[in-house]
């Protein structure tokens, strides 16, 4: 995602997908217990970073189950591992949480879910009403992580993945 304005990504994304899905949104705009209540209704999930305070971060425990509930009941989660927008053009680090939660929704399922790389670039993402495009890669069977122990190591097969991925649509 390289624009800044995170909600967008999410907004856009929705869009364009004919399933109900759930997905995790900044935390800090949970604050008001009236906004919350709306922006759960959108199928919109809590994720706090340590930015926002570390007393915050264990408030993620309650989302993550919510999302794994989700996800065995069926359900479609969006997660952007990479966590944070800009304007660059480039994959940036992913996050452990997204690859912990896929391990765990793993274990809990008969089948492994499918992890569904999904690219979205703003052509020009300083104006508004631009164009944006959208690239879904081939999905990936979570099952192709789990052959890691550690979590960062998840990561860093997911971000080779995902570059490889990157490299056979160019």
């Amino acid at each position: 995602d390289n624009q800044t304005a995170s909600f967008l990504a999410a907004v856009i994304t929705v869009c364009f997908i004919k399933r109900r899905i759930y997905y995790f949104t900044r935390g800090d705009v949970f604050k008001n217990p009236g906004i919350a209540k709306v922006l759960r209704s959108l199928g919109m999930l809590p994720v706090y970073r340590l930015s926002e305070g570390r007393e915050k971060l264990q408030l993620n425990d309650s989302s993550n189950e919510e999302a794994l509930k989700i996800l065995v009941a069926g359900g479609a989660v969006l997660i952007f591992c990479e966590g944070a927008s800009d304007i660059a053009k480039m994959l940036k680090p992913l996050k452990k949480g997204p690859f912990r939660l896929a391990a765990q929704a793993a274990i809990a399922l008969e089948q492994p879910p499918v992890l569904v790389p999904l690219g979205i670039n703003y052509v020009t993402p300083t104006r508004p009403f631009g164009d944006v495009l959208l690239n879904a890669a081939v999905p990936v069977p979570v099952s192709a992580f789990l052959k890691a122990v550690e979590p960062t190591d998840i990561v860093s097969s997911a971000t080779g993945r995902k570059r490889k991925i990157r490299a056979e649509r160019v």
